[in-house]
C-alpha cells in the first residue's frame, strides 16, 4: 500500500510502483464509492456485502468506511451511538473490495 499525495500525480506513483516491480491493484481516494461482494470477516462485527463510502485506508491497513446511513467508526462512541469497527484490508480484499467507477 502506498498512499498518493496531493502533490503527487496518481500516475507518477503508478509509474514509480511498476518500476519497483509491484503491481498496482487499484486507485482509492477518500470519499469514493467501494463495495464487496461477500461479508467481510471480523471477529465482532462481520461488514455485510454492499456499497460504502471509502474515509480513508491508513498505513498500519485498516479501512475506516461510512455505510449507506451515514455510520461509521467512532474511536469513544457516546452512549447509544452507532458505530462500526476498522477493517483490515486483507480482509476487505478477500470480500471482493473494490472500488466503484
Amino acid at each position: 500500500m502506498r498512499p498518493v499525495y496531493v502533490f503527487e500525480s496518481p500516475f507518477q506513483v503508478k509509474e514509480k510502483l511498476a518500476g519497483d516491480g509491484f503491481t498496482p491493484l487499484m486507485f482509492l481516494q477518500s470519499g469514493c464509492l467501494v463495495s464487496t461482494t461477500a461479508e467481510t470477516s471480523h471477529a465482532r462485527s462481520p461488514l455485510p456485502a454492499g456499497t460504502y463510502q471509502l474515509n480513508t485506508v491508513r498505513t498500519d491497513r485498516y479501512v475506516l468506511l461510512t455505510t449507506q446511513d451515514g455510520t461509521t467508526y467512532v474511536a469513544k462512541p457516546k452512549p447509544g451511538q452507532r458505530t462500526i469497527p476498522l477493517y483490515g484490508l486483507e480482509a476487505l480484499l478477500a470480500a471482493g473490495f473494490r472500488r466503484l467507477e
